[in-house]
């Protein structure tokens, strides 16, 4: 991985004289998952959870999970979908 950049990222979101920061790598490179490399500014969900998303940003790996509000006691789960639906509400995916 190419590095081109070091950037302060403030870990407080406090701009204060001495606020404690971290330095990240920022490369074109992209980001290595499970031995693969992506590209900076791609996205993808795991193959083995769909509630689970992941994206590279200028070298940095973020993982985010989608969290379901469930509104029925019989709620339906499809295959490679993330969130169980109820009977009769409009699926978006």
């Amino acid at each position: 991985m190419e590095i081109v950049a070091y950037a302060a990222v403030n870990i407080l979101g406090d701009v204060r004289k001495g606020a404690a920061a971290m330095f990240v790598a920022v490369s074109r490179a992209g980001c290595r998952y499970r031995g693969r490399l992506y590209r900076s500014g791609s996205q993808w969900v795991s193959d083995a959870q769909p509630c689970v998303h992941y994206r590279c940003l200028a070298g940095v790996l973020t993982r985010s999970v989608t969290r379901c509000v469930i509104t029925c006691n019989d709620p339906i789960v499809l295959p490679d979908h993330c969130c169980p639906h109820c009977p009769g509400e409009l699926l978006i995916n």
